[in-house]
């Protein structure tokens, strides 16, 4: 999935935000890399789980986990029936059967596959540990773009790509996320990316008035 950032660049700048822009400290280049930002900040608090704190984190770790207890039926470590799921890669098969178009096991299976428990927690960290991949694909250059993001996002930034390219309309920021399954409804989608753009103008206008009242300048 890929995110083109170009809507800033010199000749396409609406003159409201470039005034705005300009008294706040940010002209060309920097104006283009700060909108480019807040574009990059947008994004990734809105693919899935929603936020940009350890809420959000939470809230996926929490959705993994009812996900698991939905698809498999857990067993104490002592348990010996010949019903058991007994590998990590098992359990990985029965779960990926088990999910729905959304990614998850919405609700508990009748005759679930019995788990011993250190095997199901083995295998949920493992899943737990991908929370953030989706956003972490979007993540990529906010060093350089100076976007503030958690931990468990911004170590995932590998997932993804980001060039800045200059040309004859100016500068601009292309993102492609690595992560295929972003591009399904449920994570982001085409749809929701779209609904970010358009957005995009007014969310940077807030952001540019933000920071003129921070340098004490009247907005």
């Amino acid at each position: 999935m890929k995110l083109k950032v170009e809507v800033l660049g010199k000749r396409k700048a609406k003159e409201e935000l470039r005034k705005l822009a300009k008294r706040a400290g940010l002209v060309n280049e920097k104006f283009v890399d700060y909108a480019a930002g807040v574009a990059q900040k947008t994004v990734v608090r809105n693919v899935q789980p929603f936020g940009l704190t350890g809420k959000a984190r939470q809230q996926g770790e929490k959705a993994v986990w009812r996900s698991l207890h939905n698809a498999f039926k857990v067993v104490p470590n002592s348990y010996n029936g010949n019903d058991l799921v007994t590998g990590i890669s098992e359990v990985y098969q029965y779960h990926q059967a088990a999910r729905n178009s959304r990614g998850r096991v919405g609700s508990k299976r009748a005759n679930r596959p019995k788990v011993r428990y250190d095997i199901f927690q083995r295998y949920g960290q493992q899943v737990i540990a991908k929370v953030g991949q989706a956003k972490g694909g979007f993540a990529a250059g906010q060093d350089k773009l100076k976007v503030p993001l958690q931990k468990w996002i911004k170590d995932k930034k590998h997932k993804g790509n980001a060039n800045r390219r200059k040309g004859l309309r100016g500068v601009s920021w292309k993102f492609d996320n690595n992560q295929g399954y972003v591009a399904k409804g449920y994570v982001m989608g085409e749809r929701g990316l779209r609904r970010v753009i358009r957005v995009h103008e007014r969310v940077l206008r807030r952001s540019l008035q933000g920071r003129l009242r921070r340098l004490g300048k009247t907005v």
